[in-house]
């Protein structure tokens, strides 16, 4: 399991017609989604503070399983999906924020 529970910000985004959705909102849960189908989130617990990341998957040896490549410090930062502190995800909650408010509506 991830961690991060991409479905839940998937269901509230349905709840609401298309054209009132927030479009970052809608990315961060599409891009999310996107990689927890392909089996690339990976999930890290250090005490109080977790972290979900990107994966790395070679697709010649799909068919034998993960790959995990050993990224530098500056790739494995590029590659955080979200953070989470005491079952809160910081990036999850900040793109949550205003779902149901289309900014492009209103330009």
């Amino acid at each position: 399991s991830s961690g991060i529970n991409a479905e839940y910000g998937h269901h509230r985004l349905l709840l609401i017609s298309e054209r009132i959705r927030n479009k970052n909102s809608e990315q961060f849960i599409d891009a999310t989604r996107k990689l927890e189908r392909e089996g690339r989130l990976s999930f890290a617990s250090l005490g109080l503070i977790s972290v979900v990341y990107e994966s790395y998957i070679d697709p010649d040896t799909r068919e034998f399983g993960k790959v995990f490549m050993k990224p530098r410090l500056a790739e494995y930062l590029d590659r955080i999906v979200d953070v989470g502190f005491l079952g809160e995800w910081y990036y999850m909650s900040r793109a949550m924020v205003d779902y149901d408010i289309n900014d492009e509506e209103f330009v």
